[in-house]
């Protein structure tokens, strides 16, 4: 299993994603087996955070399930681990005020392409997608587990989110 959480926090820069981009979230994390989270941070870039290392404290709070196979799961946290100490993208989130300049620096990511290159990584999607991954806000990626079929949208009390935080 995949689980992926989509959030916004009461705060300015939740408000400003939201503002520029839309939509309802304005970050993006995955849930490991074991329940710490992968997540791209404006304070030191990528890195592996207790689940609640922030309180829970959510305005909003989306959690998706991904059926995956015990491979295509261990490529998903191997990928996302991989990643851990990768600076984040500043300058590439120029895309999502529409500067029409690419900014994206390599080796830099913000939240939903880390997720994105993590999907993309487990081969999640079954055809390549048309768009680099720096170009995926939450809202896009959002919308893309929402019209997925194979995704469930879950809470922390299903079992299935128990199991996985769990580590089983």
């Amino acid at each position: 299993m995949i689980i992926i959480r989509l959030v916004r926090h009461d705060d300015p820069l939740s408000w400003a994603i939201i503002q520029n981009i839309g939509g309802e979230v304005a970050h993006a994390e995955a849930i490991m087996k074991g329940g710490t989270i992968i997540g791209a941070f404006a304070e030191n870039g990528v890195q592996e955070r207790p689940m609640d290392y922030d309180g829970g404290k959510f305005a909003k709070e989306v959690l998706f399930a991904l059926p995956a196979d015990d491979d295509m799961s261990a490529k998903f946290e191997h990928y996302g681990r991989a990643c851990i100490g990768e600076s984040y993208d500043f300058t590439g989130l120029t895309e999502f005020i529409h500067l029409g300049v690419d900014l994206h620096g390599t080796h830099h990511v913000f939240c939903s392409a880390l997720v994105q290159d993590m999907l993309r990584g487990c081969l999640w999607f079954p055809r390549p997608l048309p768009i680099p991954a720096h170009y995926v806000s939450p809202l896009l990626l959002q919308q893309e587990l929402l019209v997925d079929q194979r995704t469930k949208i879950i809470t922390r009390e299903d079992p299935i989110f128990k199991a996985h935080v769990a580590g089983t």
